[in-house]
């Protein structure tokens, strides 16, 4: 399994195209529509990856972690608007990575804690996470 590291920024990369603004359990995050988002489900607890522009089709659990609490959590992803053309800015990611977005603050053993849902531009589910459950990962 591959583990989250911390890495330093070297370059940013700046994207011009279709966007979806996401609602994520009370935050507004913009992200390409060509990107995905790691989602679970409800029932079975199993992990994938979607397109951003499927979100906007079907309910979807973005799936949260933390590098501080090893429970994950989920919340809806809501798609909130939709834009032609917008231009983003992010660090740019190797081959095969995502990206942690913060989501939301939990005060965890009297410290901050943040859940991310993890977004990019590569669909990792095949390839690491084919078949696996919540548990598979953080258990």
């Amino acid at each position: 399994m591959m583990d989250f590291t911390i890495a330093n920024i070297l370059y940013l990369e700046e994207i011009s195209g279709p966007v979806f603004d996401l609602e994520i359990d009370g935050t507004l995050i913009s992200v390409p529509s060509s990107w995905n988002i790691m989602v679970t489900d409800d029932e079975e607890c199993s992990i994938d990856t979607v397109p951003i522009n499927i979100c906007s089709r079907n309910d979807y659990n973005a799936l949260l972690m933390s590098d501080t609490i090893s429970k994950p959590a989920a919340a809806k992803i809501r798609v909130v608007d939709f834009h032609e053309h917008k231009t983003l800015v992010y660090p740019m990611l190797d081959k095969g990575c995502m990206l942690c977005t913060p989501i939301k603050k939990q005060v965890y053993k009297k410290n901050d804690a943040y859940f991310c849902a993890i977004i990019g531009p590569a669909d990792v589910s095949s390839k690491y996470f084919n078949d696996s459950m919540v548990g598979d990962i953080f258990y």
